[in-house]
C-alpha cells in the first residue's frame, strides 16, 4: 500500500495548497478476469488490470470532483489542483458542516480476501463456463445457454482525508451467471441463476449449468390466472429485494428531499410485527462487508426496523450534519452517496415449506423483483418466475401475472418469516409469506 500511500498524499497536498481545506481523496488497484457465454459458446475472455484515483475537495461546501489514473506523484498533485479549483468554482452549501476526523475502527472484516481466488486463471474459467453448458445439454439437447459468464476479481483500496482518517481495504470475489433457455411446442422456458462469493468455499459452482436447465424446463406449460386476491409465498432472493426496497428508501438524503415513500416515517410503523431488519457490517465473506464508509467513518451495526417500526435512517456526515446527529457510517463515494452494508432480516417460526403448505390459493415466487416506485410506492411487477399454489401443494407455472398493490400494504401483510435460510456470498436470507394480495392474471384458473 506504500505506492498508494505516496499518490493520496500527493493529491491532498495539491489540494491544501490551492487553499482548499476539505477533501478526500481514494486510490485503487486490482485485476479481473472474465469470460463471457454466447449461445452454449465462449464468447469471450479477458484480462484487466485496473487503477484510479478520485478526488473530492470542498470548498464553503461546494464540492469539486476530479478522477484520472495518475503514475506518479506530480501527476497526482496536479489532479488534487484540479478538483480544488472545480471546488472554488462551485456553489456554496451552507448545509456543509465539515468532513468527520479519524476514528478506530468498530469491527474487523473477516473473509472478504482469499488469495486462492487469485490462482483462478482464465482458461480454468473457461473450462468451468464449458462445463456449466454441457451440465445443461445434459438435462435437455434443446437448452440453449443464451448468455452468462463467470469472472474474477481483486481490489485493493485506500481512502484519505484532509482530517486525518485513513481507511484501506482488500477483497477478492467470483462469481458464474447463466440463463438457460428451453423452446419446445411454441413455449418457451428460461431460467437464471448465479452463484458468487469472496471466498472459493463460496463459489458452489458445480451443478450450476444442470440446475438452471432443470428449472428452464420446468417453466413450460405456464398458464394464466384470473385475477383475484392470493397469498404471496416470496423466495429468499425475492423477499431480500423487498428487503433492499424498504431499507434503499431509509436513506437520509433521499427523505430530506422529499423524495421517496418514506418522508416522515422514521419512528412509525412501515411493516407487520414480522418485520425486523438489520444492517451488519462484518457478516464473514459478505459482499457488503468493510470496516469503513466512504468517508472513514467506522462500520457498526444498526437496527433499522424492529418488529415492523422504522427505527434509524442511513446518514453520511453532510445529511447528519442537516438533522444534527452523528454519521451512521453508510457513506459511499467519498460521501457523495450514501448506502447500506449487509441487510439482514430476522428468521421467524415456519419453515418455508411450512410456509407453502399453510397456502389454500397463492403463488410462490421463484425470481424477479417487486420494486416499488420510489417516490410513491406503488407496485406494479411482473412475475418472472413463479407457480401456483392449490391446497399447500406447488402446481403450473404462471404466466403474463402482474402483482399490483403498495410497499405498505405489502410489507403489512407480511404475517410469517421463514426459519430456514438460504446464504449467498455469507448474507443469509429467508422467505417470507404476504396475505391477500392482489395480482392480475388475464386468464380462467
Amino acid at each position: 500500500m506504500i505506492e498508494l500511500e505516496k499518490l493520496a498524499e500527493a493529491a491532498l497536498d495539491g489540494v491544501k495548497k490551492s487553499g482548499v481545506k476539505d477533501a478526500l481523496v481514494s486510490v485503487s488497484r486490482g485485476e479481473s478476469v472474465g469470460v463471457e457465454i454466447r449461445k452454449n459458446t465462449i464468447y469471450t475472455a479477458d484480462y484487466s488490470l485496473d487503477s484510479g484515483m478520485r478526488i473530492r475537495a470542498i470548498w464553503r461546501g461546494g464540492t469539486g470532483y476530479a478522477s484520472g489514473n495518475p503514475r506518479d506523484a506530480e501527476e497526482a498533485y496536479a489532479l488534487g489542483k484540479k478538483a480544488a479549483e472545480l471546488a472554488r468554482a462551485s456553489q456554496p452549501d451552507k448545509d456543509f458542516r465539515g468532513l468527520p476526523g479519524p476514528a478506530p475502527a468498530r469491527g474487523k472484516p473477516r473473509g472478504i480476501y482469499d488469495a486462492g481466488l487469485l490462482k483462478l486463471t482464465a482458461p480454468e474459467l473457461v473450462r468451468a463456463c464449458r462445463r456449466a453448458v454441457e451440465e445443461a445439454r445434459q438435462v435437455d439437447g434443446d437448452i440453449t445457454v443464451v448468455s452468462g459468464g463467470a469472472g474474477r476479481y481483486y481490489s485493493e483500496s485506500l481512502l484519505m482525508t484532509t482530517t486525518g482518517a485513513v481507511a484501506s481495504e482488500k477483497w477478492t470475489s467470483a462469481g458464474m451467471g447463466i440463463m438457460a433457455v428451453l423452446r419446445r411446442g411454441g413455449e418457451t422456458g428460461y431460467f437464471y441463476d448465479g452463484r458468487g462469493g469472496r471466498r472459493w468455499g463460496d463459489l458452489r459452482w458445480a451443478g450450476l449449468g444442470r440446475y438452471a436447465a432443470r428449472k428452464a424446463r420446468s417453466y413450460l406449460g405456464a398458464k394464466k390466472l384470473e385475477t383475484r386476491r392470493v397469498d404471496l409465498v416470496l423466495s429468499p432472493r425475492s423477499a431480500q429485494g423487498i428487503v433492499s426496497s424498504l431499507c434503499d428508501a431509509a436513506n437520509a438524503e433521499d427523505i430530506q428531499r422529499n423524495r421517496n415513500f418514506l418522508v416522515d416515517r422514521l419512528g412509525k410503523r412501515v411493516a407487520s410485527r414480522a418485520i425486523t431488519v438489520s444492517d451488519e457490517p462484518f457478516m464473514a465473506g459478505a459482499y457488503g462487508t468493510g470496516t469503513y464508509d466512504g468517508e472513514g467513518v467506522p462500520h457498526k451495526p444498526m437496527l433499522v426496523v424492529k418488529n415492523g417500526v422504522l427505527k434509524s435512517l442511513f446518514h453520511n456526515s453532510y445529511t447528519a450534519g442537516k438533522a444534527g446527529c452523528v454519521s451512521t457510517g453508510h457513506a459511499s463515494g467519498l460521501g457523495m452517496g450514501i448506502s447500506a452494508t449487509n441487510l439482514v432480516l430476522k428468521k421467524g417460526g415456519l419453515t418455508r415449506r411450512e410456509m407453502i403448505k399453510s397456502v389454500k390459493e397463492g403463488i410462490f415466487i421463484e425470481g424477479g423483483g417487486l420494486d416499488p416506485n420510489s417516490s410513491s410506492g406503488d407496485i406494479s411487477a411482473t412475475i418472472d418466475f413463479g407457480r401456483r399454489i392449490q391446497n399447500g401443494t406447488l402446481t403450473h407455472p404462471i404466466k403474463n401475472a402482474v402483482v399490483g398493490t403498495t410497499i405498505f400494504e405489502l410489507l403489512a401483510s407480511i404475517d410469517v418469516v421463514s426459519s430456514d435460510v438460504q446464504v449467498e456470498a455469507g448474507l443469509p436470507m429467508p422467505a417470507i409469506c404476504c396475505r391477500n394480495i392482489l395480482v392480475a392474471g388475464g386468464g380462467g384458473s
